[in-house]
């Protein structure tokens, strides 16, 4: 079974085989945020186990796409950030919207860093019910791994408070 943990308005899970990583950060103060943030990570592990050759810049869109659906369905009001890390054969594909981070850490220092998406200071995309087809627009990258190599995927809790060379 996959792991899906709820911490406060954050989500995050992790697929049974550990190759796909997913955190999400409900934006505080809005309604239903916490379970905006676990239907997103739910619905990445669900995607993710019924694919079987996963690739996630091909789904990002997607993948985006259903889980606005679903708070549609639902009526759900609350909003969350989304981050994704996959990784097969040595490549880590990321896909990130809104202010969650990845980072690669490599011999105690960081390598590779995600940007995060705001429309200005503490102002970042969110997925929300009444979000549009356009605005599903997540940013992507890819990345080496190394043997040794740690990733990190983290909400702005620790990003706004932690620089990546602490």
């Amino acid at each position: 079974d996959e792991l899906c943990t709820q911490v406060n308005e954050d989500a995050m899970g992790v697929s049974p085989d550990g190759n796909l990583l997913v955190v999400a950060d409900g934006v505080s103060g809005a309604p239903c945020s916490a379970v905006a943030s676990s239907l997103a990570v739910k619905a990445a592990l669900g995607l993710y186990s019924s694919w079987k050759e996963f690739m996630l810049p091909v789904l990002a869109v997607p993948l985006m796409r259903a889980t606005v659906e679903l708070f549609r369905d639902l009526g759900l009001l609350g909003s969350t950030t989304l981050i994704l890390a996959h990784q097969k054969q040595g490549r880590l594909e990321v896909a990130q919207f809104g202010d969650c981070t990845a980072m690669v850490v490599r011999d105690s220092r960081p390598v590779f860093l995600t940007w995060e998406m705001q429309h200005r200071n503490n102002a970042p995309f969110q997925m929300y019910s009444r979000m549009s087809e356009a605005e599903c627009c997540p940013h992507l990258y890819r990345f080496e791994l190394q043997d040794g190599d740690t990733v990190c995927l983290y909400s702005d809790g620790i990003g706004d408070n932690v620089w990546p060379a602490q």
